[in-house]
């Protein structure tokens, strides 16, 4: 078990009580309990946790999944091993695995509410917990709350699937999705509004402005020239490269990109199983160094540069927090229009405002609308400009982190202070 000595967790509670927004007043309650139950812990989603930390009113305590293979293949994220500002708890969670499909059980979940208790379990709201029904009958009998967090429905239609969903946020005290629309959807299908509460995902804005500091416009020339860009324009994707993502109708699209503009540059930043294809089909292709494969890039200052120097985003494919990266850049985004294959991020994402869409899987019509966005110069500094704003006012590691917190109020009862939205 990973943890803090009482000491040190003192002067971590009291130099993160000093960064709070001044409107988030000292507890006079007892702090909640609250116990974040997940499969894995990707590092994007530690800034939100670490924020909740901060409250004062929330002591709150992680147990993760340390067993291989609990999350999909292309997710390409692994859990946090460094220091974290609460208790960590890393366990094994055993599971039952037959084909391609595997199901998980929750025990140290149990465990730890049977030897400890909690006021509140926020845990992942996965069908694959084969055991939540349990967690839930387990928290309730000690008369704690549980809130599922999580999408909340997969991108393909599964009725059976959504009709267990459903049973599980009606026996949930509460559930925290992370888009709207899928809130709308549980609405519509009987569950109580009340019981629902919104936090999407988010960008560090932070980070992100330190970066666009350190990059001046005599760096930013020197990295341009070091990398050969050239003469615009220059398309950006970042992400994991699997086949979902169709990163290879966008090679093809470039082939006839070069005849309107000789100076093209893709950049596909990222790793992942497709890469050796990409790279392949690309020397097919004929497109040499039209297109550049600078590998994953973790570090913000160092992706921030790509995503100064392009002219446009381009997602052929499934996308999802790329749509909140590129706004927060002040990048527009072309992506498709099959809103199912996306993720939540997305939401993001305006057609026609901060963007524009193509139709899924047409060559001509994906090229069709680089070319409009790239022939209109105003138009394109418009659309950046906002996804700038847009992303900036809805989205941040506060608000995320207040979705979680409205969700605890309600079903606790206590009036929880919240965060400033940003950063």
């Amino acid at each position: 078990m990973k943890g803090h000595d009482p000491q040190r967790r003192g002067a971590v509670r009291q130099r993160d009580t000093e960064q709070m927004t001044s409107h988030v007043k000292p507890a006079t309650e007892k702090r909640l309990r609250v116990l974040l139950a997940t499969l894995y812990f990707p590092s994007y989603r530690v800034p939100m946790w670490c924020k909740l930390a901060e409250h004062t009113s929330i002591d709150l305590t992680l147990v993760h999944n340390t067993a291989p293979g609990v999350h999909p293949g292309e997710v390409g994220l692994t859990n946090v091993t460094k220091a974290m500002p609460f208790r960590v708890i890393p366990r094994p969670f055993p599971r039952i695995t037959w084909g391609t499909r595997s199901v998980v059980w929750c025990t140290p979940v149990h465990r730890l509410l049977k030897a400890e208790g909690f006021d509140v379990v926020i845990h992942d709201f996965r069908t694959r917990c084969a055991s939540l029904g349990r967690t839930i009958r387990l928290q309730h009998r000690r008369d704690g709350k549980l809130i599922l967090w999580g999408i909340g429905f997969s991108q393909k239609p599964t009725p059976l699937l959504d009709y267990v969903r459903t049973w599980l946020v009606c026996r949930a005290d509460a559930t925290v999705l992370h888009s709207e629309p899928n809130r709308q959807r549980y609405i519509n299908m009987g569950v109580p509004a009340e019981k629902l509460f919104v936090a999407r995902n988010s960008s560090r804005f932070e980070l992100i402005d330190a970066a666009i500091s350190q990059w001046s416009k005599e760096r930013l020339c020197i990295f341009r020239q070091e990398h050969g860009l050239g003469t615009r324009p220059v398309l950006l994707h970042v992400g994991r490269m699997a086949e979902q993502k169709r990163l290879d109708l966008l090679l093809r699209a470039a082939v006839l990109l070069r005849q309107d503009y000789p100076g093209l540059k893709i950049a596909l930043i990222g790793d992942g199983p497709h890469r050796n294809h990409l790279q392949e089909m690309s020397s097919k292709l004929g497109l040499g160094n039209t297109v550049l494969f600078p590998g994953g890039i973790d570090q913000e200052g160092e992706v921030a540069p790509w995503f100064l120097l392009c002219d446009l985003v381009v997602a052929p494919g499934q996308i999802g927090l790329l749509a909140m990266h590129a706004a927060s850049y002040g990048r527009p985004l072309i992506t498709s229009d099959n809103r199912t294959l996306h993720g939540p991020e997305v939401e993001v994402f305006v057609p026609g405002t901060t963007g524009r869409t193509y139709q899924y899987d047409n060559l001509y019509d994906l090229l069709t609308a680089i070319r409009s966005v790239l022939a209109q110069p105003e138009i394109r500094r418009t659309m950046g400009l906002c996804a700038y704003k847009r992303v900036r006012s809805e989205c941040g590691v506060g608000n995320t982190a207040n979705g979680v917190l409205k969700a605890i109020a309600f079903v606790t009862g206590r009036s929880l202070p919240l965060f400033a939205p940003y950063p």
